[in-house]
């Protein structure tokens, strides 16, 4: 006789395991460390066109956090429709829209997800703005690999 045992991550993933009788306590504890991984792990998405700067942040954050990347604002948004990101680091010149387009999506569709800008602009009322309207850092390229860290680890917190 197999038992299912049903999980819900704090991000909507959902599953379950089937426990064969004999394996229970080997199953357990495979889906407790499962678990325990899921429930520390931020997943981070960011949202960045230029191929050598996504590659470098992905290099600087392995073993950090769960991580994917958007090159697009369209890309973003459906990238955070499906994947559910803790924080988002969000460039602002994006080809398609502006990154505040896909801050507006996200303060609407996901207000609970983390936004840091992510850019290069000096242009501080914007940045300004858009934190007001709901981005809650602002990491300037070039960047320091603890500035991600640090909005990681604030996120683990909560």
């Amino acid at each position: 006789m197999a038992d299912i045992i049903e999980f819900k991550h704090r991000n909507n993933l959902k599953g379950n395991f089937k426990l064969i009788e004999g394996h229970e306590q080997t199953v357990q504890k495979s889906f407790l460390g499962l678990w325990d991984f899921l429930q520390q792990t931020t997943r981070v998405l960011l949202v960045e066109d230029d191929p050598m700067t996504r590659q470098l942040v992905r290099k600087c954050l392995k073993g950090e956090c769960m991580f994917a990347t958007a090159t697009t604002a369209q890309g973003a948004i459906e990238t955070c429709d499906s994947y559910n990101p803790d924080v988002v680091f969000l460039d602002l010149g994006l080809p398609d829209f502006s990154g505040s387009v896909v801050l507006d999506w996200i303060r609407l569709n996901q207000p609970h997800t983390t936004v840091v800008l992510f850019t290069n602009t000096d242009d501080y009322g914007l940045i300004s703005s858009l934190m007001s309207k709901g981005a809650v850092g602002y990491i300037p390229k070039p960047f320091i690999r603890d500035d991600f860290v640090n909005y990681i680890n604030a996120e683990k917190l909560f």
